[in-house]
């Protein structure tokens, strides 16, 4: 399993997601797993999708389950 890092690359407004970490095999399940957990609180997780939008890099092999292990989010 991988530990990944998505940060969104522009201004993230109020009550929105700005990053996420996530364990998962492959950079599109990361991404997936970043706009499930963002779009019943943003709706906007499809950007997580979206390279020109948000940055996704692997840090590091981890052993545990898939799915997010940190999120960053910025309340109004």
């Amino acid at each position: 399993m991988k530990l990944w890092t998505l940060l969104s690359l522009g201004d993230v407004d109020y009550d929105g997601f700005d990053g996420f970490v996530v364990r998962a095999q492959t950079e599109n399940a990361a991404r997936a797993y970043a706009a499930a957990a963002s779009t019943h609180v943003d709706n906007v997780g499809n950007m997580w999708y979206d390279p020109k939008r948000t940055a996704c890099t692997r840090l590091k092999v981890s052993s545990g389950s898939e799915g997010v292990v940190f999120d960053s989010y910025n309340a109004g």
